[in-house]
């Protein structure tokens, strides 16, 4: 397996009087390639103890595989703060995948987060009990693509019998209109320091939903394959999540940090592909 990256990247960063702001231009290619050769007998071995693929009773049953993929991306950030007390993020980010049809494999997907650091008001900077205290919220939307070539349907060779070659119609149905799946989430959280760093508490909770899950479902065998790939259903994950560390011991010499996390998660299915029950994940 091999993975290739070329990242280039465009910073800035600037202080005006109370404004400070960051930013950041950038573009990534990403191309993956990966082979398999597996080798396998069929109806055992002729000599025994002798693990040899060779050695098979039967034509030796060989899978070759060669998928390549590739991924051209653009993205931008930005970062604007005031006064060390707001905080306002936005970034955006358009691939173009490969395994994806033309016309279609170009998706667009942005993000933005406001953060209040509350301790910098007056009335709480002063509280020497507590340093930090933050409040944040932000919202995010992620494209995905699909497996590689589900879009083309392809004949699969199997093994020969004798001198003839077998080829078979591949058993999930590609489809040439598959779009790209996106996942939409918000987020509200607290974060608070206190005792000059000694203890925190970091809680959160959040709401995710994904449309458009490429899917494989099923079809009826008699119309010659067993699945085929859709764009469909909604599931949607909230849960909360909630940290807790402290220092137990601090010294000269050494020091003993604790850590706590709790985390709790809710997934529902909230809608399938148009027709189906149920999806079955394996058999």
């Amino acid at each position: 397996y091999n993975e290739y990256n070329t990242e280039l990247m465009l910073r800035y960063n600037q202080t005006f009087n109370d404004w400070s702001v960051s930013a950041m231009l950038g573009s990534n290619f990403r191309q993956d390639h990966w082979t398999t050769n597996y080798g396998q007998t069929v109806g055992g071995l002729i000599v025994p103890d002798l693990y040899a693929v060779s050695n098979s009773v039967s034509p030796v049953r060989v899978t070759e595989t060669d998928v390549q993929t590739g991924v051209n991306s653009l993205f931008g950030m930005a970062s604007v703060g005031f006064k060390n007390f707001l905080y306002l993020d936005v970034t955006g980010r358009n691939d173009w995948s490969s395994t994806l049809p033309e016309g279609s494999n170009s998706y667009f997907y942005p993000a933005a987060s406001l953060s209040f650091i509350l301790t910098e008001l007056n009335g709480l900077n002063d509280l020497s009990w507590m340093t930090l205290l933050k409040l944040r919220g932000n919202y995010a939307e992620v494209g995905n693509d699909a497996p590689a070539y589900a879009t083309a349907s392809t004949y699969t060779q199997n093994t020969s019998w004798g001198d003839l070659a077998l080829f078979s119609v591949n058993s999930t149905l590609q489809n040439p209109e598959l779009k790209p799946e996106t996942t939409k989430s918000w987020e509200v959280g607290l974060e608070a320091m206190f005792l000059n760093n000694r203890l925190g508490l970091d809680v959160a909770y959040y709401v995710s939903n994904s449309f458009d899950q490429i899917l494989p479902v099923l079809v009826s065998p008699f119309s010659g394959v067993t699945r085929r790939w859709v764009n469909g259903g909604q599931i949607e994950n909230k849960g909360w999540e909630i940290g807790l560390t402290g220092t137990a011991i601090e010294s000269k010499d050494w020091r003993w940090d604790i850590g706590v996390n709790w985390w709790q998660n809710r997934s529902k299915v909230i809608e399938l592909y148009e027709g189906v029950d149920n999806l079955l994940i394996y058999s």
